[in-house]
């Protein structure tokens, strides 16, 4: 071969969030799930699951975010409050800072530690 081609992309960090009802209805957090996909008219970037959590006995919303620029932590939070009430929120993982801007107050995340779960503190 006498040439070659690189190609280097780059997207977003995706953020995998869950948002706990406070209810034990799995079809409400299906539907509340369904409502916020990208693919079903919802926000941007955002696919979404209802799920059952046995352990905690309560419906939970998990959700990927694909680019939190376009679509925040908090919209998505703002979604979900509409429709039900919101126990607590859950990040897995890694998130940039950018993602919790405008994040309730009101709202707990617990064992969220921005030394160990801000990507940007992660990095030093």
């Amino acid at each position: 071969p006498t040439a070659g081609v690189l190609l280097a992309a780059a997207r977003p960090p995706l953020v995998a969030f869950n948002v706990a009802l406070a209810s034990d209805d799995v079809g409400l957090a299906r539907r509340i799930a369904a409502g916020l996909r990208e693919s079903g008219g919802g926000l941007a970037g955002v696919r979404a699951i209802g799920l059952w959590l046995e352990r905690r006995g309560r419906a939970q919303v998990s959700v990927n975010v694909h680019d939190h620029r376009r679509t925040p932590l908090a919209r998505v939070v703002e979604a979900v409050r509409a429709e039900a009430e919101v126990a607590d929120t859950e990040l897995v993982g890694l998130a940039p800072r950018a993602a919790f801007e405008g994040f309730p107050a009101d709202l707990a995340v617990p064992g969220f530690d921005p030394a160990r779960h801000l990507i940007e503190n992660a990095l030093r």
